[in-house]
């Protein structure tokens, strides 16, 4: 028989859990979109498995929100041995739960530059028509293009640190459609942060207000799930790349934060069982 059919949490995919005879050799699971499947030979379905496998996922050419009957033949001695039909339907039912740590660190350095700017700790040149700010990029400035000072934020490394046991991240929760699960892990993030300027002394500015920023953030980052955070900032130049000096302030910022997906799975999917020929839903 077929056990059950369980919706894969990632949508156009389902998996089968069987339960053959004790005498069963193998088997066969065959597929189709009608309730008619005519025999193990039914050129007209598709052969999902041949195996001795008691789950098997399908995922091959599936539709989320489509009605798929599978049927198993097992092989018991010299005849085919059916089960009955059941019905499974894919849906994607997954979703994110992660910290992107670019964005965050990027919004909190935006809101940040704009505090410092409004105290007058920083005084950068506003484009023509608009007014005095510093932009936080995530891509090196255009010279032409650019009002200095600008902060830029670039991805370095995301990557699994820590497992956990089954990759669950956090206890499964009932929920009124049935219950949701996590699937995570943390992941370690590693960045740079360059602050850009045409003046060594307004460097020194950026480099301190860049540091406060980080600090003033400790408690929102916390509140995002970030651990081991560690910010470094150094000096540095680029005499070459561009027409004028450009003095720069690199910083290094790394943390653990948590990566996962949720999903609600609810009432595995409805069963058509085929009896003599007659049909009946259970």
């Amino acid at each position: 028989m077929i056990q059950f059919i369980e919706q894969i949490i990632a949508g156009n995919a389902l998996k089968l859990y069987l339960a053959p005879p004790p005498d069963a050799r193998y088997w066969r699971v065959l597929r189709k979109t009608s309730n008619d499947i005519a025999g193990p030979d039914d050129a007209a379905a598709v052969r999902v498995f041949e195996g001795d496998d008691e789950a098997v996922v399908d995922a091959d050419g599936l539709i989320n929100g489509t009605s798929y009957y599978y049927q198993v033949f097992y092989r018991v001695g010299d005849a085919w041995q059916p089960s009955d039909v059941q019905v499974g339907v894919p849906t994607a039912s997954y979703n994110d739960e992660s910290v992107d740590v670019l964005v965050l660190l990027r919004d909190r350095l935006e809101a940040g530059v704009a505090v410092e700017v409004q105290r007058g700790m920083l005084n950068p040149r506003p484009k023509p028509g608009g007014q005095p700010r510093i932009e936080v990029l995530t891509a090196p400035p255009v010279y032409e293009e650019t009002a200095w000072p600008v902060v830029t934020v670039h991805l370095d490394r995301n990557a699994p640190a820590e497992y956990f046991l089954g990759d669950e991240i956090a206890p499964d929760e009932a929920v009124e459609d049935g219950v949701e699960s996590y699937t995570g892990a943390l992941d370690r993030w590693e960045l740079t942060i360059v602050g850009w300027t045409l003046n060594p002394d307004e460097r020194i500015r950026l480099r301190q207000a860049l540091h406060r920023i980080v600090l003033a953030n400790k408690e929102v980052f916390a509140g995002y799930g970030l651990r081991e955070i560690q910010c470094d900032l150094r000096d540095s130049e680029d005499m070459e790349r561009y027409g004028a000096p450009v003095y720069q302030v690199m910083g290094s910022f790394s943390c653990l934060a948590p990566a996962y997906i949720s999903a609600v799975t609810g009432a595995i999917a409805d069963t058509t069982v085929t009896v003599n020929g007659d049909d009946g839903n259970g």
